[in-house]
This record gives C-alpha cells, structure tokens and sequence, in this order.
C-alpha cells in the first residue's frame, strides 16, 4: 500500500473542519454550549497548526513496518487517527515510508 501524506493530511484537516462545523450546529440547534473542551474554533486551530506544520515540512519518517506498534502506542485505529495522535503528542506529522 502506497502512503500519500498530503493525503491523509488533507483527510484529517477535512475531518477536523467537518467536526467544528458539526459541533457548531449541534450548539445552535441544542440552544447554547455543549459541554465540549472542543469548539468550532479549536477544531479550525489544530486543522490550521497540521496545515502548517505539513507547509513548514515538520516531518518525522517512519517505517511502514513501525506502524502497527504506532498504532497500538497512540491508540490509532487507521493511520488518519495515528497521523492526528502523532501531531498532537509531537507537532510533527508521520511521512510513512515503504
């Protein structure tokens, strides 16, 4: 399997940006704040600092053979949630290597 990472970065900044919006409607339509330590904007914050992090080539490369004991460390079900773990315990994103 081939491993785009401005892929899988553009996926996880898409998916952050869907779930601001997402919790965003849910707050107007529910009336008020939701008890969330997440809003619309942090959502766009950490889509922003992935953004730049990726433009700046804040990389860390990573054997594909690594990411299964990655995934296991940081919780990860696919590698979208292991690049998203990854940047937030490190601020760095994972260029998978083959």
């Amino acid at each position: 399997m081939k491993y785009d990472t401005k892929k899988i970065v553009d996926h996880v900044v898409d998916s952050y940006r869907q779930a601001g919006k997402a919790l965003e409607k849910a707050e107007r339509h529910n009336g008020g704040v939701m008890a969330s330590w997440m809003s619309e904007d942090t959502f766009d914050e950490d889509a922003d600092a992935i953004l730049d992090a990726y433009n700046q080539g804040k990389f860390d490369d990573v054997d594909a053979s690594q990411l299964d004991s990655l995934m296991e460390k940081y919780g990860a079900q696919d590698v979208y949630h292991l690049m998203a773990s990854y940047f937030n315990a490190t601020g760095k994103i994972i260029n998978i290597k083959e």
